[in-house]
């Protein structure tokens, strides 16, 4: 199973090599990391409702918006019985690179934000969740469709 090198996996797929057990294994991950998705890690956060309804229906509409999108490009491309193959193993893996360059880009920009402006959650908190709920959806199928469109292309 890939996780890191997407490259790797674009060529496998391209090739329709990639084992049938491993896009059980992409699905079932990705079956997980939404079943743990709606823990709240942070429980002394206290929570708007409002905010994170906002926040949810945001995330619904970039994911159906996108995975339709992604749906029409495999369609065109005469690949939609192997759109779900596509799908999980692609999402898995840009999930865990996205995931690692957020990380790693949260620490310095988290203390800059701490050292220049230690109380901007208080006022604009919703704000910035929001923003960050777009940011990673829009950043996410940015890179989806660009491994979608290597994946699709047709080789000369």
């Amino acid at each position: 199973m890939i996780l890191l090198d997407i490259k790797k996996l674009e060529m496998e797929l391209r090739r329709e090599t990639l084992p049938a057990k491993a896009v059980f294994n992409y699905f079932l991950i990705h079956l997980i990391l939404l079943s743990l998705a709606p823990l709240n890690f942070n429980s002394s956060a206290p929570t708007n409702l409002w905010v994170d309804n906002l926040g949810v229906i945001l995330g619904l509409i970039i994911t159906v918006g996108f995975t339709f999108h992604l749906y029409a490009m495999c369609n065109d491309s005469g690949e939609e019985e192997r759109f779900i193959e596509y799908y999980f193993s692609l999402g898995l893996v840009v999930l865990v690179r996205l995931f690692i360059l957020f990380l790693l880009m949260s620490i310095p920009i988290g203390a800059l934000f701490l050292l220049f402006f230690p109380n901007v959650m208080e006022g604009y908190g919703v704000i910035i969740d929001l923003i960050m709920v777009a940011v990673v959806g829009f950043t996410y199928y940015f890179l989806l469709i660009r491994s979608f469109n290597r994946v699709l292309e047709k080789e000369s």
